[in-house]
């Protein structure tokens, strides 16, 4: 028996334990959202959710005295199960409610609002398609993660918001924050990736970091900006298309060989944080390969492009001779 599937049992006679002593409905309620969450890095998302709904029942009914984060955390681990089954209108309401209650409860103190929970909703409205809603939900998340000095996290926020900006209809923007992700990443280290990774655990302060950054992620995010810039270059400037698809391929390759390393040397995390909770690594499957984006409805469905930019990549590919 794994470590988390014997965490599920634990859970499961300390729900029924708690519940035969009459328990406070804030206890209970915390008990659920554990059992959630390991269960969501079980990968058992129908089961995690039943728990994470229980959880809001419990620490929403007034009858007992969560502390106040917890509301607010209970609403984000379930909209986070909720966008891993593709219930993106729930996932967005939980996210909304999440933020809400954050800001009405002064969680964290400050005048800024959470980026982290911005970042999540942006990310489940730029699934839906709602592209001008992601756009303003990106640009806060990413100016406020620029405000606390936590550069990588600005830079992923970036990544989606490109996505946003151009299924809005605003390719030049778009294009902008390609280019400057793809630079920024660059320039500031070498393509030696456990550099990268040195990197940035420098520059993530725990102060304003509650989870630990996906720095594979990262890197993942500045491969896939050349390949989005291939799209979009290959109609006027074909060689600098190529030239993108490369760069990109390439780099998706050190990533995914990293990745493997990492796991190889037991850097992984049992499990892998789904759903309830998103990871501090990425699983070597969970990095395509340039072959992998021949496949235009992957894109769309596990890259979250606009169809506008998955046509364009679809006339690249049929038109290059490239990987």
């Amino acid at each position: 028996m794994t470590i988390l599937a014997a965490a599920n049992d634990l859970f499961s006679q300390a729900l029924q334990a708690w519940a035969r002593a009459g328990a406070p409905s804030d206890e209970l309620g915390a008990l659920h959202k554990l059992r959630g969450n390991a269960r969501a890095r079980l990968r058992q998302f129908d089961a995690a959710l039943q728990d994470y709904d229980a959880a809001v029942d419990f620490v929403t009914d007034g009858r007992g005295a969560p502390d106040p984060a917890e509301i607010p955390d209970t609403y984000k681990a379930r909209a986070r199960c909720e966008e891993r089954l593709g219930l993106l209108a729930r996932a967005e309401q939980d996210y909304s409610r999440a933020l809400q209650l954050f800001e009405d409860l002064d969680i964290g103190g400050g005048d800024l609002p959470n980026p982290f929970l911005l970042s999540d909703r942006g990310r489940v409205r730029l699934r839906a398609g709602k592209f001008a809603d992601a756009v303003g939900d990106l640009t806060e998340a990413q100016k406020t993660f620029g405000a606390i000095g936590d550069r990588p996290r600005a830079n992923i926020a970036r990544a989606d918001l490109a996505l946003a900006e151009y299924g809005a209809g605003r390719a030049v923007e778009a294009v902008v924050h390609w280019a400057d992700l793809a630079r920024t990443v660059r320039d500031a280290v070498s393509r030696d990736i456990p550099l990268l990774q040195t990197f940035l655990q420098l520059l993530v302060t725990s102060a304003s970091a509650p989870r630990r950054l996906n720095l594979e992620e990262l890197s993942r995010r500045e491969a896939e900006a050349h390949l989005a810039l291939a799209a979009v270059y290959w109609e006027k400037n074909p060689l600098r298309a190529e030239g993108e698809w490369n760069e990109g391929c390439e780099r998706l390759d050190a990533t995914l060989t990293d990745a493997f390393n990492r796991r190889e040397g037991g850097g992984g995390a049992e499990g892998g944080e789904k759903g309830g909770g998103r990871g501090d690594s990425v699983e070597p499957s969970e990095i395509a390969l340039c072959t992998k984006f021949r496949d235009l409805a992957w894109v769309q469905r596990e890259r979250y492009w606009p169809q506008t930019l998955t046509d364009r990549l679809g006339a690249f590919l049929g038109t290059q001779r490239v990987r």
